[in-house]
């Protein structure tokens, strides 16, 4: 027969250890503010309309960014790439290319938050104006 004292003491260790091991586990995962009850927040903004590809040799070209951030402050804006173009009060991206930029030009839109920054990659093509 079964000692019953044995039994209950093998069960209760059994027990113990796979409640040790799951709260291990549910503590584990979690990170030190989780575990504090403080709340932290992460949000990386993001572009959703598309640069526009083409522009025109003496004709403004004009981009207006839509930035979905977390509404936690002032968004500032980078432009790398052209140098016919530049960022005008951190709202949009205007230029006008000459004669002297017709190509194509790799364009890097860099928007930034306090809670973080995202970057655009795009591709510019410069021409003449087509009639």
């Amino acid at each position: 027969m079964i000692n019953t004292r044995k039994f209950l003491l093998i069960v209760s260790i059994i027990l113990i250890s796979a409640v040790t091991i799951g709260y291990s586990i549910f503590f584990g995962t979690r990170n030190k503010e989780e575990v504090k009850g403080i709340r932290t927040t992460s949000c990386t903004p993001y572009i959703v309309n598309v640069i526009p590809n083409i522009a025109y040799v003496n004709q403004e070209y004009f981009f207006i960014p839509e930035i979905i951030d977390c509404g936690d402050g002032e968004v500032s804006m980078e432009i790398n790439g052209a140098n016919w173009l530049k960022v005008v009060n951190n709202e949009y991206i205007y230029g006008i290319p000459s004669s002297s930029d017709v190509g194509t030009d790799r364009i890097e839109l860099i928007v930034e938050t306090a809670l973080g920054s995202t970057n655009l990659v795009e591709y510019v093509i410069v021409k003449e104006y087509e009639k």
